[in-house]
């Protein structure tokens, strides 16, 4: 082995193939693949990481509507802050469409459905509901240190390209 072992980033993708029905159906989890990509980012994390940060970007969606979102935190229990603020936006997003689901089906006689065995209205309604994901473990080797020095940096653009997602040196 040529190279010293040192510690260095961790990135992690997880890219879903097929629709989030499929994976409801399969493993009763639209989230399925937001699991796999906490399930990698743990397997990969180590003591001494600067920050963390992971990234979704929602495949087909119609024009005008957000389609990338992404987190991030420097703090000591980054994996932990960050994945526990997406999965409390999830319980969130959850409580009220199903207050507002359960009320319909009163009104108008039908079956209630609720909103977490709903593929597509987590697809519409929750930032990490899609089908590319991204994570970064952070250590700190050149640049700054914190919140900004954390991946995926964002771009925003005008025209025909609203955002882009990078994972090369954030200036």
């Amino acid at each position: 082995m040529s190279d010293p072992i040192r510690h260095e980033c961790g990135i992690a993708a997880v890219r879903l193939l097929k629709p989030l029905g499929y994976y409801e159906h399969k493993y009763g989890n639209a989230l399925w693949g937001l699991d796999r990509l906490h399930a990698l980012m743990i397997k990969q994390r180590n003591r001494g990481q600067d920050g963390m940060g992971v990234g979704c970007c929602k495949l087909n969606m119609p024009p005008g509507l957000p389609y990338m979102f992404r987190v991030r935190s420097s703090k000591n229990d980054s994996l932990e802050e960050v994945f526990g603020e997406v999965m409390d936006d999830f319980k969130d997003v959850s409580r009220k469409a199903n207050k507002e689901r359960k009320q319909i089906a009163l009104e108008r006689n039908k079956e209630y459905v609720k909103f977490e065995h709903d593929p597509d209205a987590i697809k519409e309604h929750f930032e990490f509901g899609g089908e590319v994901l991204m994570g970064h473990l952070r250590y700190g080797t050149s640049g700054g240190f914190g919140k900004a020095s954390c991946h995926p940096t964002c771009a925003g653009a005008t025209g025909p390209r609203a955002a882009s997602w990078s994972w090369g040196t954030s200036t």
